[in-house]
């Protein structure tokens, strides 16, 4: 679509007013931070931009939407005001919401960050940028043209629109300037000091220069060697070598020949460490006697190695022993060193830390030099930290890839399990509202990498708990990443009309629940320790979300959890929800049918007694939708 450009000098209020009135709507405006993005949203609540009659059409469309996390409220009433904010902090399901009611013309003013530049699908007429200077994670400067230009060309809808519009506002000391000469004024303000600021000129440049030379960043990845060795097995190709696939990939890089040289030594080096650590092995061709590069066997189907220090985790994690105390919470932070840090959770969790102890030294007294001191030497939480750090260093005395990489130990995932908080908790204790997408993306990699890089053989009944734990928080919060994630490993499930698609991933849970009785009982353990919390804080409406409501004859409401404890609460002074209250003997699971199990599960209470427990049952026979929660609850008996 042709664009046409302009450059404002009036405010942003004012600039959408006259956009809207020359009917320029969806208007997508443009910011570099998330915080910005809420702000000029809270800001534009005072107008009135869509007919009450546009606004009703939005409040049929988000009647049935769960907007429940702690963020969520703010998404909904920006949403009523016909407004959206899209951007990465986001859970991916606003997002998604946000995306739907734009393509169906319901919104007028969305405001996000430039990942609106990346091919986010949602079709906009004009695209507004509130500034051209952007920090990039080292200091603030103007866009490179390529930025500039992949953001502006999201203006204008193919088959909609005759041509997009590109506006820029100029820097705010210029637009009050402006104002005060209108009055007759003089302005004595200018820029702050440091501040970028952008001219007209500086718009003219961006818009006409070519965009800067891309540059390759290719490199070999452990995970990259093993699918590309998984690939040649499927292929099955006598005339191949081993790692045909992969030099295959390395030949055909942006690299010249002495970068691609580096590629198939480096590929050579990690080939070599993934054989000591017993991931790759040899197997004899019975008809050629040719020794074939294999995967081992005994790891599962679904292994992977994302992370580029997964090795170093599986090795890691062969060292421990199942039997110790605690063996699950330290598979768990191994898992945690190799992700990658979530840098401002790990500043929220560090400030919160250095609170507590200021606090707490104050109190005691501790002359301030020595408050200082100590606050100085705080870190986010690192679990482990010692234990892991000498695994990695001896590990990478014994691999010379490894070279300056380092493992980063952390515990945002410990902490949530520890503690046995919910989503909405961990964001409420950091303050992480706006962070939300942060966190889930996160906590998603941590899911999938404890599925994908763990060994079976390592996996306990307790490490399936871990597993199961965040399985159901990843499921009641958002299951959007999940459903991407599944549908890259079975494309079958995006394949055909809506009916085929619906089978197929029912199809795909089902396997998922059956294939392995150990996290099929780890999953039903989360999710009734989930109800139990949500007894045992009396939050009504998470227990009513947290069973199944498909049958008329045990469908719960808040009222009627409330009625069904009474007794209880009448004679304990509360559900206990501590470590001995989530054990496993806890937990009664019988299979009555292939596909029907009987549930039951203690409820402690303080004296011990033991004479309370919830009632129910897992029904996943045929034509049951294996969509949220698996447990339907009878009864709460006493």
């Amino acid at each position: 679509v042709p664009l046409e450009f302009d450059y404002r000098e009036t405010s942003l209020h004012e600039t959408v007013e006259d956009l809207l009135e020359k009917r320029r709507a969806p208007v997508y405006i443009v910011s570099f931070t998330q915080r910005e993005c809420a702000e000029l949203a809270q800001g534009f609540t005072s107008m009135s931009l869509a007919t009450r009659e546009e606004r009703e059409r939005v409040w049929e469309e988000l009647a049935d939407f769960r907007f429940d996390t702690p963020y969520g409220k703010d998404v909904r009433r920006f949403l009523r005001f016909a407004l959206g904010v899209h951007h990465a902090g986001l859970l991916p399901k606003y997002r998604l919401l946000v995306e739907q009611l734009a393509q169906e013309g319901l919104l007028k003013v969305i405001f996000g960050t430039d990942t609106l530049g990346v091919g986010v699908n949602m079709p906009v007429r004009t695209v507004l940028f509130n500034k051209l200077a952007k920090y990039d994670g080292q200091e603030v400067g103007i866009l490179t043209v390529r930025d500039f230009q992949q953001i502006a060309g999201r203006a204008g809808r193919k088959g909609y629109d005759d041509q997009g519009t590109v506006v820029v506002q100029a820097p705010e000391h210029i637009i009050e300037k402006r104002k005060a000469e209108a009055k007759g004024k003089e302005h004595k303000g200018g820029a702050k000091k440091g501040e970028v600021v952008w001219t007209e000129e500086t718009f003219d440049k961006l818009r006409s220069s070519n965009p800067e030379s891309m540059e390759s960043r290719f490199s070999v990845t452990p995970t990259m060697i093993l699918d590309t060795v998984q690939h040649d097995a499927d292929v099955d190709d006598p005339s191949r070598r081993n790692f045909h696939s992969l030099r295959e990939l390395i030949s055909r890089t942006h690299d010249d020949d002495r970068t691609r040289e580096r590629h198939l030594r480096d590929a050579a080096r990690l080939v070599r460490s993934l054989s000591r650590t017993g991931i790759l092995g040899m197997e004899k061709d019975t008809k050629t006697d040719y020794l074939w590069v294999v995967v081992d066997e005994e790891l599962q189907a679904e292994f992977s190695l994302h992370q580029t220090l997964s090795p170093w985790l599986v090795d890691a994690i062969e060292e421990l022993d199942p039997e110790a105390e605690g063996y699950a919470l330290s598979v768990l932070s191994r898992v945690e060193a190799v992700l990658e840090d979530p840098r401002v959770i790990l500043l929220r969790q560090k400030d919160k830390r250095r609170d507590d102890l200021f606090h707490r030294l104050k109190a005691e007294g501790v002359p301030y030099e020595k408050r200082m001191e100590k606050l100085d030497q705080v870190t986010h939480p690192k679990p482990e930290a010692e234990e892991i750090y000498e695994s990695f260093n001896e590990f990478r005395g014994r691999h010379a890839w490894v070279g300056g990489r380092t493992v980063s130990p952390k515990g945002i995932g410990r902490e949530i399990f520890e503690d046995y908080l919910s989503f909405g908790d961990f964001v409420r204790r950091y303050g992480l509202a706006r962070r939300e997408g942060s966190l889930l993306r996160y906590l998603s990699q941590l899911y999938k990498t404890m599925i994908q890089s763990v060994p079976d053989r390592a996996k306990t009944e307790e490490v399936h708990d871990v597993i199961g734990f965040f399985r159901t928080m990843l499921e009641h919060t958002d299951t959007s990443l999940l459903e991407e994630w599944e549908s890259l490993i079975h494309p079958e499930v995006r394949q055909g009309d809506e009916e085929e698609r619906t089978q197929a991933k029912e199809g795909l849970r089902s396997y998922e629940l059956f294939h392995d009785p150990k996290a099929f009982h780890a999953r039903i353990r989360a999710e009734l320790h989930r109800l139990v919390r949500a007894l045992a804080q009396e939050s009504w409406e998470e227990a009513v979300s947290s069973v199944r409501q498909d049958d008329s004859r045990y469908r719960w409401s808040q009222e009627r959890f409330q009625e069904a404890l009474e007794p209880f609460f009448e004679e304990y002074e509360e559900v206990r929800f501590d470590a001995e209250a989530r054990r496993s003997h806890h937990t009664v699971i019988e299979k009555r049918e292939p596909r029907v199990w009987e549930i039951s599960q203690t409820l402690l209470d303080p004296e011990g007694d033991g004479f309370w427990s919830l009632e129910g049952g897992v029904d996943l026979s045929e034509g049951r939708s294996l969509e949220g929660p698996l447990l339907t609850l009878r009864e709460i008996r006493g």
